[in-house]
């Protein structure tokens, strides 16, 4: 599982905290130079729950008398660590054994020409 650099802050708050939360804590939790509007958090909750990082639990009152949908991490991070550790050793096999009279290169989106 790829997260981006953004879902990943969200999951380190989950993983900080160690108890589920719902939107509201997730958006006071964050770091100051953090702020994201409440559109952009509900859909990295929807893109982390596709992706199976996170897991809807329940719901809670919120402070407005609104029901509030409450996440927790499904992916602890040890293991989304060691996936991405994986990942790396797999493509470095592959580029080894695709590339080994050539040396290793891993191809980035500038070196695409057309």
């Amino acid at each position: 599982m790829r997260l981006t650099e953004s879902e990943l802050q969200i999951m380190e708050l989950f993983w900080t905290t160690e108890k589920p939360l719902a939107g509201p804590d997730i958006l006071t939790l964050s770091p100051a130079d953090k702020l994201w509007k409440d559109n952009s958090l509900y859909i990295m909750i929807q893109t982390l729950l596709r992706k199976g990082a996170i897991e809807e639990t329940g719901a809670v009152k919120g402070e407005k008398g609104k029901y509030l949908r409450v996440f927790r991490p499904t992916l602890s991070r040890e293991d989304y660590c060691t996936q991405q550790l994986q990942r790396t050793l797999d493509r470095k096999r592959a580029c080894a054994f695709f590339n080994a009279d050539k040396g290793c290169r891993f191809v980035g989106r500038n070196d695409w020409r057309t």
